[in-house]
């Protein structure tokens, strides 16, 4: 993908989308807690399929906490 269909699909996001894939882009990963402490982001499963639905590969991996509760971590396929 060239820059400036990046950037055309970027632009048309919602605001929240787009802290999200911005996180991912810096980071790589992002989970649930992290969505929410670091961008007040309370939906990141919305948030990630609607950049899936723009077209970024974006996989899921299910991991547990140390209350053994599952969540999901998302990583950004480059």
């Amino acid at each position: 993908m060239n820059q400036s269909t990046a950037l055309a699909r970027e632009i048309n996001l919602k605001p929240s989308v787009r802290k999200i894939l911005s996180h991912l882009k810096e980071r790589e990963t992002i989970s649930p807690v992290e969505a929410l402490v670091s961008h007040g982001i309370s939906r990141l499963a919305a948030a990630i399929y609607e950049l899936r639905q723009e077209g970024w590969d974006i996989s899921t991996e299910m991991r547990k906490d140390a209350s053994g509760h599952p969540y999901a971590r998302y990583r950004l396929i480059a």
